[in-house]
């Protein structure tokens, strides 16, 4: 069921593969065939060296069993695969060298990618939101890619995804089509049975949207290591039905090491109906750029103090600003003392409140804006606007501490909150600048770090 298919609406498939290859060290013109990589129901792929510039490639030879009308309509599905994927120049896009029209032995010649595929990847263990986030911003850059070029891909699943030194390849456009022209692939049930969409399993014409879904089986496999149905058995129908009917399996306790908000993303690719999906590859990735967690890069500890103290002057300045301009309004409206107090405390309250509800909503600081900072979670992204708020209070306890003595309250009351205060500062500080990733009290504490601006993850 991870094997590409294309079948008469409402047909079974059987897939087999033969042991024997006698492939191995022939010449397909100036290609010598080395070593087999791999196969599926579209062909056969072989390591070759290109003898005319003396590089390695993949060679893609369609299976030999075919004849007559099968054997043509191959062919020029090869044809086609070979024209799409040449067409999409995109360093996410596997590239096409050479396209043979041998009627005997059919094949392409593609650029080498010497990593490993992302099923192989996925099947080696779990992967790190980091990685899921730019291999799927990257996968999905290039299906985007051929949209603009008028092509659906047809077949998004892990083993068409090639991976090396953190940069993935789309590959294998054997089912693709042109987005205009809707009506060529109707009747037909193509693609993967794990990952082909609900429109797809009832022989519906294929659009990006149906892309999209494969897209979505694909991201929930790599994030959490399965697919994101049960089936009753392990019949090619029991799969079609799952992907019409089911709902997406997520884990009851939601990992800790994935943000909550990727589920919404998954949820939309995952949609049964087209039009729930998102409408554009552009959606997707504007989606996926504002969930890439930044680099863990931590600033350095004089940078920080820097936009700390930044901070704390402007800060300084607003609060003497509105003291004076309290003491002002309460002495030009008010004789009572009592009064006077009251409306100089009241207005000293209002400048956490906006300081506080600025900073929430901004994400930052004009100092950590200065000094190019950003606070991060621990998914390297950016706090909710409530952990920010309360993070802001013990980050600047010093501006809010100082103006206790004008509330009235008692004078050994004020001086313990001072100290209390004093004492929370020191602390903070002493924690930044012993702790090894620099991380202060406030910090620990809602589980967050200070990175640099432009670290961000990807693309």
């Amino acid at each position: 069921m991870t094997l590409t298919m294309e079948l008469p609406s409402g047909s079974a498939a059987v897939a087999t593969e033969s042991e024997d290859d006698d492939m191995l060290g022939q010449s397909l013109d100036h290609f010598t065939i080395i070593n087999r990589l791999g196969g599926g129901g579209m062909g056969t792929v072989y390591r070759a060296m290109d003898e005319s510039l003396q590089r390695y490639v993949a060679i893609k030879v369609l299976g030999r069993g075919d004849q007559g009308v099968n054997r043509t309509a191959h062919v020029e599905r090869l044809l086609q695969e070979a024209r799409a994927q040449a067409r999409v120049n995109h360093a996410n896009v596997v590239h096409i060298y050479f396209v043979s029209r041998n009627e005997k032995l059919p094949y392409l010649a593609m650029e080498l990618v010497p990593g490993q595929t992302l099923s192989a990847r996925i099947a080696e263990g779990p992967m790190s939101y980091r990685e899921i986030v730019r291999i799927g911003t990257q996968v999905a850059q290039a299906l985007r890619e051929s949209t603009q070029l008028d092509i659906v891909h047809g077949d998004i699943k892990p083993s068409n995804i090639l991976i090396y030194e953190d940069v993935a390849k789309l590959s294998d456009f054997g089912l693709s089509h042109r987005i205009s022209l809707p009506g060529s692939d109707s009747g037909r049930v193509a693609g993967t049975p794990n990952y082909m969409a609900p429109e797809i399993c009832r022989g519906e014409p294929a659009n990006i949207q149906s892309d999209m879904y494969s897209f979505g089986v694909m991201l929930f496999e790599m994030t959490f290591g399965r697919l994101p149905y049960s089936f009753t058995d392990s019949s090619f129908e029991s799969r079609l039905d799952a992907h019409q009917n089911n709902t997406p399996e997520f884990p009851i306790t939601w990992p800790t090491e994935i943000p909550e908000l990727w589920r919404p993303l998954l949820e939309k690719l995952l949609a049964k109906k087209r039009a729930n999906r998102f409408s554009s590859w552009d959606e997707v990735i504007e989606q996926m750029r504002s969930l890439r967690p930044m680099r863990p890069v931590a600033a350095g500890r004089i940078k920080r103090g820097i936009a700390w103290a930044i901070d704390l002057l402007i800060l300084a300045t607003a609060q003497s600003i509105v003291v004076l301009l309290g003491v002002f309004l309460a002495n030009a409206l008010f004789s009572s003392s009592v009064l006077t107090t009251l409306l100089t405390a009241s207005s000293l309250c209002l400048l956490p409140v906006a300081v506080l509800r600025w900073i929430g909503a901004g994400g930052s600081s004009p100092g950590k804006n200065l000094m190019q900072l950003q606070v991060v979670d621990r998914h390297g992204l950016r706090p909710h606007p409530q952990v920010l708020g309360r993070r802001s209070i013990m980050q600047y306890l010093p501006i809010w501490a100082a103006p206790i003595h004008t509330v009235g309250l008692p004078f050994l009351f004020t001086i313990f909150a001072i100290a209390i205060a004093a004492f929370i500062v020191i602390v903070d500080i002493m924690l930044a600048l012993t702790r090894q990733q620099g991380q202060s009290l406030h910090d620990q504490l809602y589980d967050t770090s200070v990175v640099l601006l432009d670290a961000r993850e990807g693309n």
